[in-house]
């Protein structure tokens, strides 16, 4: 199925998803640092004590993918047309802000912040 959107409006969802991905995205760095912050003086204090059980320690980056809501953007800055047509899976992305990545995505900054 494929539908016509105006441009402006389909512009105008992608930059306010972007805005809230890099929102997000801040947030689960700076929740992301505290939590390997802690794990690592946890493990600095094992070590001292001359706990030597500890082998490694290993968090998952929370990655930015804001490069892909700029891409589509750009696009729809560059175009000439005032319509285009939308597939299925354009709608998820760009309107329903469900892209491939999302649901991994979501959970790995949900660990850090909550949100």
């Amino acid at each position: 199925m494929k539908v016509k959107m105006k441009v402006s409006e389909v512009l105008a969802c992608l930059k306010t998803n972007r805005g809230q991905h890099r929102r997000i995205f801040k947030d689960a760095c700076d929740g992301y640092r505290q939590q390997f912050i802690a794990k690592l003086n946890k493990v600095i204090d094992a070590l001292k004590a001359g706990d030597l059980s500890v082998q490694s320690m290993y968090l998952t980056v929370p990655e930015d993918h804001t490069e892909d809501y700029d891409y589509a953007v750009k696009m729809l800055e560059m175009t000439t047309q005032d319509e285009l047509e939308l597939t299925e899976k354009d709608v998820a992305q760009y309107i329903m802000d469900d892209w491939g990545w999302k649901k991994q995505w979501d959970e790995t900054v949900t660990s850090y912040s909550g949100t």
